[in-house]
């Protein structure tokens, strides 16, 4: 696994090339992890590692409020200009929003990037509502391992083939920590 300073290069040098190589197979990822999610009108939906934020315009034709973060300020500058919604600048490990802010995450293709995946998972699980559903996905073949789930309030409640990725459904107690 690289290193957080070299993987944001890379997505830096990638960048204004990042839609035309794989905006389809995001997208083809999206239909999964969005009925995971639950996806339903009103709701705010963080985009967890956003990237150029393709994820935008199907959260918002959910009815959704969309909410992008991610480390690279070369990818979010290469978003589409016409984006509806915010993006924020920052570190999956220390999640610049208020306890209970949204309900619901979706991280396609970025826990196998995030060295500390403990810290990470504690941080959208306190970003989360009670009820709130985590969408993830990482490619098969990385075989990534999240421990201590159950110890941040978070239950896996299904898991699904993700194109060439699996993916992961998370759900938030009620009463769980923040």
């Amino acid at each position: 696994m690289l290193g957080p300073s070299e993987t944001r290069r890379r997505y830096s040098q990638t960048a204004s090339r990042y839609d035309a190589r794989y905006s389809e197979l995001q997208r083809s990822k999206y239909p999964v992890l969005l009925d995971m999610l639950g996806l339903a009108s009103g709701q705010k939906i963080l985009d967890w590692g956003c990237g150029t934020c393709l994820a935008a315009d199907p959260i918002n034709a959910g009815g959704a409020a969309y909410v992008g973060l991610d480390f690279s300020l070369a990818m979010l500058s290469a978003r589409p200009s016409k984006m509806k919604g915010s993006v924020v600048l920052g570190d999956c490990t220390r999640l610049p929003f208020r306890d209970a802010s949204f309900d619901g995450v979706l991280a396609a293709t970025v826990i196998q990037n995030i060295p500390r995946r403990r810290a990470a998972m504690a941080e959208l699980s306190r970003v989360l509502k009670g009820g709130g559903r985590v969408a993830l996905s990482f490619p098969t073949k990385a075989q990534v391992t999240i421990r201590g789930l159950r110890a941040l309030g978070l239950s896996q409640i299904r898991t699904a083939p993700c194109g060439e990725d699996t993916a992961l459904c998370l759900e938030k107690r009620r009463n769980g920590p923040v």
